[in-house]
């Protein structure tokens, strides 16, 4: 069940930095559709609920820090 739920919050941090990248990129053409708050919220939605449901312990598994780190004295 563990495995489980850490899935669905790597696929929900993922996710969230693709929107918020894509949003981004294309802010001059979706604010002048009219969509830029509705992008603005739903970025803001997306990072709250990161914010939430994901530990410092988690964020730091899903994002590979152990393995990226480079002052890290044990792979060295």
């Amino acid at each position: 069940m563990k495995t489980i739920k850490m899935i669905f919050k790597g696929m929900l941090l993922y996710i969230t930095i693709l929107v918020t990248m894509i949003f981004m990129m294309g802010v001059d053409s979706i604010y002048d559709q009219g969509y830029f708050f509705y992008g603005i919220m739903l970025v803001a939605a997306l990072i709250f609920v990161c914010y939430k449901t994901i530990s410092k312990e988690e964020l730091e598994v899903l994002t590979l820090y152990k393995y990226l780190n480079d002052s890290d004295e044990e792979l060295k």
